[in-house]
């Protein structure tokens, strides 16, 4: 039988804490420098599964076989603490940016969750081939790091935020979305932000249902690796669904990846993008629209869906990334911005 999020529930928090303590720094990319905050922060880790469709998340269906890790940092006091989950690009979590991002939510008064599902997968990142990790497994992930910061003491399960870059940025956004927050956390349980930064907006609910959460995306007008329009429907349709509860940052001048401002803009030429392609629209069930009959389809695979895109002679490669100092400047006082309003 599958474990599922209502049975960790009942698992108490001691038992969760173990779990997290199990880890050595030495087995997760957590080992540099820049992640100790001058002492602050302790590597954690939590279960998770690797679910293949979104299906097995609408129906509650995944069995917790994989543990992941992470880094905790929590503000100074004895808490309850509203807390960000940090969800990685295609790269994987970057020394040279989410400590620094980390440590402005810190001086915010909000922790930080920055979680590593690549490593403890055997994945070094998924840059060439997205198929690596299933887009499900993603997005499970940050339900199963809500779910272990819920049974945190010094977590206020009230105040929980996601953030996601790119892949990622998917990831927060979808983790929104009730159709999957309902079955696997219950009824108004979930994010109360969700912020997407440079997200894939390749897929999409047909009917973007957020309850409460507060939805940000924010991309840049350059991105040539990610599509701002289809960024620009995703957030439009979650509006016109849920009055007040998304916002658009489209950023003039700002290319993928424009909050790592000590990174010049550059090539990649090995970098996998379908911005030409039709936007995959899932209904309430997650099954995938296949535009060219408009059936929906359930349990199809991110292999058979890749494998559609590539035969449309739609997929490319080769994209850019980088920014400016300003650009990251403005990224990082609009994102403490946004969770110092919504986590407050």
């Amino acid at each position: 039988m599958p474990v599922r999020f209502p049975y960790l529930r009942l698992v108490s928090a001691g038992v969760l804490m173990l779990l997290a303590c199990s880890v050595a720094a030495a087995q997760t990319p957590f080992g540099h420098p820049a992640w100790q905050l001058g002492g602050q922060g302790e590597t954690v880790t939590f279960p998770s599964g690797n679910p293949a469709v979104l299906d097995e998340l609408v129906a509650d269906e995944v069995e917790q076989d994989q543990q992941l890790a992470a880094r905790l940092y929590l503000p100074q006091g004895q808490g309850p603490h509203p807390v960000v989950v940090f969800m990685p690009g295609s790269g994987g979590v970057r020394p040279d940016a989410d400590p620094q991002q980390a440590s402005l939510l810190l001086d915010a008064g909000i922790g930080a969750l920055v979680v590593d599902p690549f490593t403890p997968r055997g994945v070094e990142d998924t840059i060439s081939d997205q198929t690596k990790i299933s887009w499900a497994t993603s997005v499970y992930d940050a339900f199963a790091a809500y779910q272990f910061l819920e049974e945190h003491d010094a977590v206020d399960g009230d105040r929980i935020g996601v953030i996601g870059f790119s892949r990622g940025g998917y990831v927060a956004v979808q983790a929104a979305m009730r159709q999957l927050a309902d079955p696997l956390l219950g009824e108004d349980t979930g994010f109360a932000a969700a912020y997407g930064a440079y997200p894939w907006c390749g897929a999409q609910f047909r009917r973007p249902e957020v309850g409460d959460t507060q939805v940000r995306i924010a991309i840049g007008d350059q991105d040539n690796w990610v599509s701002p329009i289809k960024c620009q429907a995703w957030e439009q349709a979650i509006g016109l669904l849920n009055e007040g509860q998304s916002s658009l940052w489209l950023v003039p001048g700002a290319h993928h990846a424009f909050d790592r401002g000590q990174v010049d803009v550059q090539e990649v030429p090995a970098a996998t993008k379908a911005t030409r392609f039709p936007i995959w629209y899932i209904n309430g069930q997650a099954e995938f629209r296949d535009y060219r009959d408009g059936d929906y389809e359930g349990s199809v695979s991110d292999r058979d869906r890749m494998r559609q895109v590539m035969e449309s002679g739609l997929a490319e490669r080769g994209a850019s990334f980088g920014s400016t100092p300003e650009l990251a400047r403005r990224f990082r006082e609009d994102m403490v911005g946004f969770f110092s309003e919504t986590l407050q």
